[in-house]
């Protein structure tokens, strides 16, 4: 396996949140300061140095496409990080509906500029401004950096949005679900491949089926009449409906197939798999205008004009040379990681004292969880109690107020040096005066208040050990004991 910079400051710490962040990889490191100290030219400038800047970066593509299952390394531009990625996705695939329903439009009024020149009786407008505003289709699991921006267009009248309620036996949304929210005016599904909470993985390929069928049966049964270059006008405007999933949480955990998995989008993020703090977007055919990005900033020629700056190219070829590790050794993180989540839960069922019980998000997700990921709650099994769910399938609920909130036990194990989280980092800001609020992911699963509220994440990491989790199994047994006992 390849070397590692240590996941933990100290012999005593031990890191157990790499999903919210990994530490950096000693190749990487060295990728780094190798191409701060040889390959610091612009980019850009075609003398030497600039061109073994330029060498950097496009090697740093080729590992990024092989990464995620790309041929083509012109369907790869590097970003800032996943945020920007997202949005960026979010951005062009309205912007290309918008074009096509100002087409529809300028072309409806030109018809019926023509009839009123020529005496006939005009056409009453085809469609409702809103029947003509993009749709959008989201999962409710999604990362904020994904789902916040595009309810900031729908808030604008920008757009229109439908977010799909996941849950915990599907692990996302299914394909019917998906089927069924598409609309003539749909212009953009995004699923999550890994969700950040769970681990649990979504069914991306029969969703991006459903999406083609859908947009092929559209297509033949569209009205004639005038067409714009992203389809046949008609009341909703049909036009390519593009498929995004943010492939952060995936990428060297899962294999991660793009062109498998049939996604026009896929984005990700350095930092959740040992690089550095950038980002990267794929887009599928981007070379020859298939799947649209239109910059969201303007100035050079960067990335083909569509992220424009001076490529940060020491971080490009760290990010680079994670998705190398990622080629060459996946097979060996994956079974490494599920060996040790294995062993931790089987941990946490078989010592868990007779006064508590542990309930497990995902476990058994039909289409499974990254090897890496376990989301849980600690209660009192004097509290637990069971209802039936709409699905008519068994879920716990508790009979009254828990005094095991996560954060007392995450604080305790912090005391520790054991270092987990209730939730994504862009959730788990600080409580304040009052009892946090629980993960709002795993209420959007439908996992009941009270249990989410003593949700603890675990996320082990490449280098984490059978021992280690078993340090962490009777550390928080401890700790749990503690605030049973204030």
């Amino acid at each position: 396996m390849a070397a590692m910079a240590s996941e933990t400051s100290a012999a005593s710490e031990l890191y157990l949140d790499n999903n919210a962040t990994t530490p950096v990889s000693a190749e990487v490191i060295a990728a780094v300061a190798g191409t701060l100290a040889t390959a610091w030219a612009n980019p850009s400038s075609a003398h030497g140095p600039g061109l073994a800047a330029r060498a950097v970066l496009d090697d740093a593509r080729r590992w990024t496409a092989l990464a995620l299952g790309s041929s083509s390394t012109s369907d790869i531009v590097f970003t800032s990080g996943g945020t920007e990625s997202n949005n960026l996705v979010l951005h062009s695939a309205v912007e290309h509906a918008q074009a096509a329903i100002r087409a529809a439009e300028a072309a409806e009024a030109a018809e019926a500029a023509e009839a009123a020149t020529a005496g006939k009786p005009v056409a009453a407008p085809s469609a409702t401004s809103s029947a003509r505003r993009p749709h959008v289709i989201l999962t409710s699991i999604e990362h904020p950096a994904t789902l916040r921006p595009a309810q900031v267009l729908a808030e604008r009248g920008a757009i229109t949005l439908t977010v799909l309620p996941a849950s915990l036996a599907d692990g996302s949304v299914t394909a019917a679900q998906v089927s069924q929210a598409l609309q003539p005016s749909t212009c953009l599904v995004s699923v999550m491949l890994v969700n950040n909470e769970t681990g649990c993985i979504a069914d991306l390929a029969a969703i991006c089926r459903v999406v083609r069928v859908w947009e092929q049966a559209s297509a033949a049964t569209a009205p004639s009449g005038p067409a714009t270059a992203a389809g046949p006008a008609s009341t909703g405007v049909p036009r390519r409906v593009f498929v995004h999933t943010d492939a952060a949480q995936a990428l060297g955990k899962i294999p991660v197939n793009v062109e498998h998995l049939g996604v026009d989008y896929a984005t990700i993020a350095g930092h959740k798999f040992y690089g550095p703090r950038i980002g990267a977007v794929y887009a599928r055919g981007l070379a020859a205008n298939h799947t649209p990005l239109f910059p969201m900033l303007f100035g050079g020629g960067q990335e083909r004009g569509i992220r424009p700056g001076t490529e940060n190219t020491p971080m490009i070829a760290g990010f680079g040379k994670a998705c190398e590790l990622i080629v060459q050794h996946l097979s060996e993180y994956q079974r490494a990681m599920g060996k040790v989540m294995n062993a931790l839960e089987a941990a946490l069922e078989a010592t868990c004292p007779a006064h508590l019980a542990v309930i497990f998000h995902g476990k058994q997700a039909v289409h499974g969880r990254s090897p890496n990921t376990t989301n849980f709650s600690v209660v009192e099994r004097s509290l637990l109690c069971s209802r039936e769910s709409g699905s008519g399938s068994s879920a716990s609920r508790l009979a009254g107020p828990s005094r095991l909130g996560s954060w007392k036990l995450v604080e305790r194990l912090s005391d520790a040096q054991i270092y987990v989280s209730r939730g994504a980092a862009c959730h788990s800001g600080s409580h304040g005066g009052g009892d946090p609020e629980p993960s709002p992911i795993l209420l959007a699963y439908g996992v009941e208040h009270g249990i989410a509220q003593n949700a603890l994440r675990v996320s082990i990491g490449r280098e984490t050990t059978v021992a280690d989790v078993q340090r962490f199994v009777a550390a928080l047994w401890d700790a749990c004991n503690h605030v049973l006992s204030q």
